[in-house]
């Protein structure tokens, strides 16, 4: 993809669980790792039409015009991290984030602080293999969902710096 989405974009934000632990458990090892990571997480971006704006350590944020996209890279970026032969380094665990909101490109990247701290702080509310997804980025997904996933409400809860508890759904 060569534009950035424009307009109210589904973001998937990624983090290896516990990436410090591993790195220092693993020192001779961990730059494979994270290269292995990085090139099974490109892989199933591009696949789904996502644009890879920004990577920082072990964290990957991704931008999707479409909610479903995201989604659909997000279970195989799971399905091919869990299938990898991590040579008796793994399992490595990723948390997902998918949030969707208004955010405008600039140089590469976004403007849209609201929408990509929410997205943030989704993804850090998730354990290492699991994909969690704002009330918005569900309810596009809603009448879209391919009939083998299913979405499961996890209720109310107040995201890190945010005063209002939001629904939050998982695959």
């Amino acid at each position: 993809m060569s534009l950035l989405p424009t307009g109210n974009v589904t973001f998937l934000l990624t983090d290896i669980e516990g990436s410090t632990k591993l790195a220092r458990k693993f020192p001779d090892a961990w730059p494979m790792i994270q290269a292995k990571h990085d090139a099974l997480l490109q892989a199933a971006m591009s696949t789904h039409q996502g644009y890879v704006y920004r990577t920082i350590g072990d964290e990957i944020n991704v931008a999707f015009e479409t909610a479903l996209d995201a989604l659909l890279a997000a279970l195989a970026a799971q399905r091919a991290l869990y299938s990898e032969d991590w040579g008796g380094k793994g399992p490595i665990r990723v948390r997902m984030g998918l949030y969707t909101g208004p955010a405008t490109p600039r140089n590469g990247d976004y403007d849209g602080y609201l929408t990509l701290s929410h997205a943030k702080r989704l993804m850090s509310a998730a354990f290492g293999g699991q994909i969690l997804l704002s009330e918005a980025t569900e309810a596009l997904l809603r009448d879209l969902l391919p009939q083998d996933i299913t979405l499961h409400d996890l209720g109310a809860h107040r995201l890190k710096d945010f005063e209002r508890a939001e629904r939050i759904f998982q695959v």
